[in-house]
């Protein structure tokens, strides 16, 4: 005699149910990210403190160093000053009923996939702040010129030029030469196409030079900078329940050029640097990192993930930065 099973209309467990398919690769968008490559992350035992800094003057002093026999030597003196800065919290927390949970886990794990949602959220508004404070021309007053030729006219474009001019201007400045260009995916696509680029780097005989095979690394090597740092993160522009509308977290208007920090030493002079609170000892060897929580909520059967961190832009030199504008038609 045949038999039936109970079946519910809420909720058919299905095998093709155990197949989802993401819209967006969130793991894959943190990876262009590169806020903290710019401003690399210094944590700190504190949430807030000073610093004490040299301005460059006092580094920088034109000094007489002569002595007349049976003479003193002239002294170099020079005056200190203290600097601060402050990090702020940030964090965001996702609910997850136990039903909920129980209905769907041989479809997802919902715990996971928020998590990783809170996550890129966080990092993504660390990227954005940075993103807006380095491709502005206010943060770089002084130091903002226009490019005559945008980079993505092929033919008459002259990005060496344009970077020549930022590199004279804060090596004159800071006493350093910069080993940053900074560009969005946009714009290094663009330049890498350019006449100028492609002309040179055929003669360089390590590698395909037709226009849009040229690595970063041949791109640095044609503009005499270590390294070319492209942004290739996005973000959605809309507020949430409204239908996505996805943009460059970095402008194509601007191109950076810029002496980044390369290690841990608060000498060394640099753009600035990312202060992180280390509360509870977070880390992420030199990125930001995010501290994972949970708890449960009795009066709604369900547990609460929570993701926070904190963090405090900070602006050091800006003559060790120069800001192109116009890079894009």
């Amino acid at each position: 005699m045949p038999t039936t099973q109970p079946s519910t209309t809420e909720f058919d467990k299905r095998e093709d149910l155990g197949l989802m398919y993401a819209e967006f690769d969130l793991a894959m968008n943190r990876l262009g990210f590169i806020g903290s490559r710019l401003l690399p992350v210094i944590s700190r035992a504190d949430q807030s403190g000073k610093f004490p800094r040299v301005p460059i003057e006092q580094l920088l002093q034109n000094l007489d160093a002569s002595r007349a026999p049976g003479s003193p030597y002239k002294r170099s003196t020079r005056e200190w000053s203290n600097d601060d800065y402050a990090t702020e919290e940030y964090g965001l927390e996702a609910p997850l009923d136990d039903r909920t949970l129980k209905r769907y886990d041989d479809v997802i794990d919902a715990e996971l996939m928020e998590g990783e949602v809170l996550e890129n959220a966080l990092l993504q508004i660390y990227e954005k702040q940075v993103a807006d404070l380095l491709f502005n021309a206010t943060t770089f007053a002084g130091r903002t010129s226009a490019i005559t030729n945008e980079w993505d006219d092929q033919a008459n474009a002259d990005p060496i030029g344009d970077v020549n001019t930022a590199i004279n201007a804060i090596r004159l400045a800071s006493g350093v030469k910069p080993n940053a260009v900074v560009m969005n995916d946009q714009v290094f696509r663009n330049v890498i196409r350019c006449d100028q680029v492609t002309n040179l780097v055929k003669y360089q005989g390590f590698m395909d030079a037709r226009p849009g095979q040229i690595s970063k690394a041949a791109l640095a090597a044609v503009l005499n900078v270590d390294e070319v740092i492209v942004s290739e993160g996005i973000y959605n522009t809309k507020s949430p329940g409204e239908t996505a509308v996805n943009a460059d977290i970095w402008d194509d208007e601007y191109v950076l050029v810029a002496r980044v920090a390369t290690s841990s030493n608060m000498m060394e002079r640099c753009i600035g640097r990312t202060f992180m609170w280390g509360e509870e000892g977070a880390t992420a060897g030199g990125d930001m990192a995010v501290i994972a929580e949970t708890y449960y909520e009795d009066s709604r059967r369900g547990n609460t993930i929570r993701r926070r961190t904190d963090w405090g832009l900070k602006m050091l030199q800006p003559e060790c930065g120069y800001l192109l504008s116009n890079a894009t038609t």
